[in-house]
C-alpha cells in the first residue's frame, strides 16, 4: 500500500475508535473541551501539553487492586509523551514548507522519551491486565514520537534545495563522478530518513487509539499530518535520488557509446546505448511517482522530468545512428547524430 495512504488509513481508524469511545473517562485525548489537548482533574493535573494526570480509572488503582504508584507511573508517562507530541504535531507546515527551519531541540526531546519510558517500565511492574494493555500502547506512542523526533532532526540538517543544486551544478560542469557520490550520499540520508518513518508506521499500528483517549494522552490522528508533511518529503527526496542516480549512470553509459560510435565498435555502442536507455527510462519512472511534490523538490523535479525526456531521445537517436553506420549510410547516420546531440543540448537547457 503506498506509504501516505497508509498513514491516513491509521489516521482514519484512530479517529473512528476515537469517536466511538467518547464515553470513556478521562475526556478526550484532543482536548475538545479548550483546555490545551487535555481534561483537568481536581487537583489541577491535566493530561495535556502541561504534563498532568489523564485523570482516568484506567491509570490508577480503582476496583482492580494495582497500587497508586502504578497510576502515577502511567501519568507521568503521559505528561512526558503529551509535551513531545504536541510539539510534533505543530511542526507540519514547516515540514512541507521549509524543513530546514523547524527548531527542536533533539537530544531534550529523547530524553523526556526516555523518562517516560521508563516510567512505563516502573509501572508495569505491578500492573494490572488491563494497564499492562494501555502501558504497552503508551509504549508504542513513544516509539512514533522517537521516530518522528529522529526524522525531523535529520531533515531540518538536509537543505534539499541546495543539494539539488549543487548536484545540477557538478553535472553541468561535466563531473560525473563527483555528481554521483554527492547523489548516493544524498540517497543515503534519504534511506535514513525512510527508515524512521517506516519505524513510526509500523508502532503506530500497534497503537489501541481507545487506550490513549482513556488516559488523556496525544492521540495519533494529531500527529498523522506532520508524520504525512515528513513522509511526503522524503519519498519525494528518495525518488529525486534515484532518479539522479539512474541519470548519471545512464550518461557514463552514452559516453562509451559515443565513444565506441566514433571507433566504429557498433555491438559495444549498441549495447551500451540499450543500457542508457534503461537507466534513463528508470528516472523518467521515478520522477513520474512523485506526487504532490513539497515547494522544495517541486522546480528540480520539472528540471529532472525535462532532463530525462530529452536524454531518452537522444539515446534514441544515437540508436538510430548506429544503425545506420552499421548499414553504411552515412547521411543518415550523421543526420541522426546531430539530432542526438541537439537533444544533448536541450538538457543543458532544462
Amino acid at each position: 500500500m503506498d506509504r501516505r495512504v497508509f498513514i491516513r488509513a491509521l489516521a482514519v481508524a484512530g479517529a473512528t475508535a476515537v469517536a466511538g469511545c467518547s464515553e470513556a473517562p478521562g475526556g478526550t485525548a484532543g482536548g475538545d473541551d479548550g483546555d490545551d489537548g487535555g481534561s483537568t482533574d481536581d487537583d489541577g493535573g491535566s493530561g495535556g501539553g502541561d504534563g498532568g494526570s489523564g485523570g482516568s480509572d484506567d491509570d490508577g488503582s480503582d476496583g482492580d487492586g494495582s497500587s497508586d504508584e502504578t497510576g502515577e507511573h502511567i501519568r507521568a508517562a503521559v505528561g512526558m509523551l503529551n509535551r513531545v507530541g504536541y510539539r510534533l504535531s505543530e511542526l507540519q507546515s514547516q515540514l512541507e514548507e521549509e524543513p530546514t527551519s523547524v527548531e527542536v531541540d533533539t537530544e531534550e526531546t529523547l530524553a523526556a522519551i526516555d523518562a517516560a519510558r521508563s516510567d512505563l517500565d516502573a509501572a508495569a511492574e505491578g500492573a494490572s491486565a488491563d494497564q499492562q494493555a494501555t502501558i504497552e500502547t503508551l509504549r508504542a506512542l513513544a516509539t512514533v514520537l522517537e521516530s518522528m523526533t529522529r526524522l525531523v532532526d535529520l531533515l531540518s540538517t538536509v537543505d534539499v534545495d541546495g543539494r539539488l543544486n549543487e548536484v545540477q551544478t557538478t553535472v553541468e560542469a561535466g563531473n560525473y563522478d563527483e555528481a554521483l557520490a554527492q547523489v548516493r550520499e544524498a540517497k543515503a540520508r534519504a534511506e535514513e530518513a525512510d527508515a524512521h518513518v517506516t519505524a513510526a508506521e509500523e508502532a503506530a499500528a500497534e497503537i489501541e487509539p481507545a487506550r490513549l483517549e482513556a488516559v488523556d494522552a496525544v492521540s495519533y490522528d494529531e500527529l498523522e499530518p506532520s508524520l504525512t508533511a515528513a513522509s511526503r518529503l522524503v519519498d519525494a527526496l528518495l525518488a529525486m535520488t534515484e532518479g539522479y542516480e539512474a541519470i548519471l549512470l545512464g550518461r557514463e553509459d552514452l559516453v562509451t557509446a559515443q565513444e565506441a560510435l566514433d571507433d566504429r565498435e557498433y555491438d559495444v555502442a549498441e549495447a551500451a546505448l540499450s543500457d542508457a536507455e534503461a537507466q534513463f527510462t528508470a528516472a523518467d519512472e521515478a520522477f513520474a511517482g512523485i506526487e504532490n511534490a513539497p515547494s522544495s523538490i517541486a522546480t528540480h523535479l520539472d528540471r529532472s522530468r525535462c532532463q530525462s525526456e530529452h536524454l531518452v531521445a537522444a539515446t534514441e537517436h544515437f540508436r538510430q545512428a548506429a544503425a545506420a553506420a552499421r548499414d553504411g549510410d552515412a547521411a543518415t547516420a550523421r543526420e541522426q547524430r546531430d539530432a542526438a546531440e541537439a537533444d544533448l543540448q536541450r538538457v543543458d537547457e532544462c
